[in-house]
């Protein structure tokens, strides 16, 4: 995985404040950086930005589930290129 991928999902969930303000975490980096994103990080961060969903509905906070797709993002990028689906990876790791 390359710094700018990892680099681009930790920024998505350390911009709650955008969550709160109803834009969403991809708007938001692509308002922060002033730089299109390539299509392939585009789709992971909101691919990552459903599993969050999913994480909350499934019991967890939106900040437990922002810290653990943070802590795992390999993982969580590992099931994105997999073909996983948002909800599969959210099971997946609810079950973990």
């Amino acid at each position: 995985m390359t710094c700018a991928l990892v680099c681009a999902v930790d920024v998505v969930f350390q911009r709650s404040a955008a969550h709160d303000r109803n834009i969403t975490k991809k708007q938001e980096i692509l308002m922060t950086k002033k730089e299109k994103l390539d299509p392939e990080t585009a789709a992971l961060i909101q691919w990552c930005t459903e599993v969050e969903g999913y994480l909350v509905a499934g019991g967890a906070t939106l900040s437990q589930a922002q810290e653990h797709i943070e802590e795992q993002v390999e993982w969580f990028t590992d099931m994105f290129y997999n073909g996983l689906s948002p909800e599969e990876a959210a099971k997946a790791a609810l079950n973990d």
